[in-house]
């Protein structure tokens, strides 16, 4: 599955989703095809999966609330997924207010 940056949407990696748990990692990462570099660090924890076109946190991030992260969610070209779910999770619809309920929830 395709690893998209929830910042820029750029598309950068791969992942397994049987295999991705929370909190993620740089080793759970894979390249997007031969010959390109991972996209993160294999040792790199959470907080420093950091996009390589924008430079800001790739995962994890909350629309709703930027002072949320959550450690298992990710972007992919299909919607939100949450690490160690079985199946990609769709966006979630605005509520009456505006805000944008989470979609890792």
């Amino acid at each position: 599955m395709i690893l998209r940056c929830e910042i820029c949407f750029a598309d950068i990696g791969t992942f397994q989703p049987e295999t991705v748990r929370a909190p993620l990692d740089g080793s759970m990462f894979a390249p997007l095809a031969p010959g390109y570099p991972k996209p993160f660090d294999a040792k790199a924890g959470f907080l420093e999966l950091l996009c390589p076109y924008c430079g800001k946190r790739a995962v994890g991030n909350d629309d709703a609330d930027p002072e949320t992260c959550h450690p298992g969610g990710m972007l992919t070209p299909d919607g939100p997924f949450k690490a160690g779910s079985a199946a990609t999770a769709r966006p979630n619809k605005l509520k009456k207010k505006g805000k944008r309920k989470n979609a890792y929830a």
